[in-house]
């Protein structure tokens, strides 16, 4: 017998990742849309991304039996919607979950983003049998989540914490918040893009991946702001140990692609920053893929509706 499957869309803000996933964390599919959502609603585009999966799957589709999808900021279970989001201004108040249901008539959970990417590497990635798993996810954004015994810790809005307003340094980068220093803006892309240009590197470095291409090709401003960055990550990610008391500390999100070249320099600042016992400090192994994957774990959480079913 063929085992369950499950949609999982990590609706970011600068792409939509989505991926169909079996029950054993194989994905059957994947796709991968740039968006600039800004103040526009978001289940429309997510919905078009999920029948491309569906089409896909052809008579698979039947074997799906949920649709999660990771947002990012503060969740209003309630009603299955966003109540904050600064990457998604549009969706606050959109009603996802309802629409996406109605749509494709299956449930729809509604996860926060951070969240979602624990699930995916406690079951299936870098945190797969740990006790305690904090993550924090860097790329457009930057969060931060703990889980225990593979469950996230819910503190309030659905999230362990708002790490991304608390200051990491350095104070000369101001945040869109109107404060300086903030984890947002200084540990994001956008915040390597900006140690980037304060180091005089060529106005060519106009994204992270620029950065690190330039690092990598022997630029020296960029190879020095992306040891000031990877220090900074490694400070932060210590004193968040610190406060969480974690088994394991996962660096993932769209920056956790340059881990083999900062990798030495954070950890080093990590050991300095963190009370011993020091946890374990662990790229995340599903990549870019994790919120999506984490996602569709969440869907196979979900009560199987029989009426739901036969509505197909």
């Amino acid at each position: 017998m063929k085992p369950p499957l499950a949609v999982g869309c990590d609706a970011g803000g600068s792409a939509i990742k989505a991926a169909l996933v079996d029950a054993n964390g194989r994905v059957h599919a994947f796709l991968l849309r740039r968006w600039t959502p800004g103040r526009r609603a978001i289940a429309p585009r997510i919905a078009r991304v999920i029948e491309t999966l569906k089409v896909r799957a052809g008579t698979d589709w039947r074997r799906v039996v949920g649709i999660g999808i990771a947002v990012p900021g503060w969740l209003d279970a309630t009603r299955g919607a966003l109540a904050r989001a600064d990457n998604l201004p549009g969706a606050v108040g959109e009603p996802v979950r309802h629409i996406l249901a109605r749509r494709f008539r299956r449930p729809v959970v509604l996860e926060a983003d951070t969240n979602a990417a624990l699930l995916g590497e406690c079951a299936w990635g870098a945190g797969a049998g740990i006790e305690r798993v904090l993550i924090l996810a860097a790329g457009t954004g930057v969060g931060a989540a703990l889980a225990v015994a593979g469950e996230p810790v819910r503190v309030a809005h659905h999230v362990t914490a708002h790490v991304a307003h608390v200051y990491a340094g350095p104070a000369s980068i101001p945040c869109a918040c109107g404060r300086r220093g903030c984890a947002q803006a200084t540990l994001s892309a956008g915040g390597l893009v900006a140690r980037a240009r304060r180091a005089a590197c060529a106005r060519t470095t106009a994204t992270a991946h620029d950065v690190f291409r330039r690092a990598g090709e022997g630029d020296a401003r960029c190879a020095r702001a992306l040891r000031a960055y990877a220090r900074d990550l490694g400070r932060f990610l210590g004193e968040l140990s610190n406060l969480f008391t974690p088994d394991a500390v996962i660096f993932a999100g769209g920056l956790s692609g340059a881990w083999p070249a900062i990798s030495d320099t954070a950890r080093a600042s990590f050991a300095r920053a963190a009370i011993a016992p020091v946890p374990r400090l662990l790229p995340a192994k599903l990549g870019r893929r994790a919120g999506a994957l984490g996602a569709a774990a969440a869907a196979f959480r979900l009560p199987w509706d029989e009426r739901l079913a036969r509505m197909r």
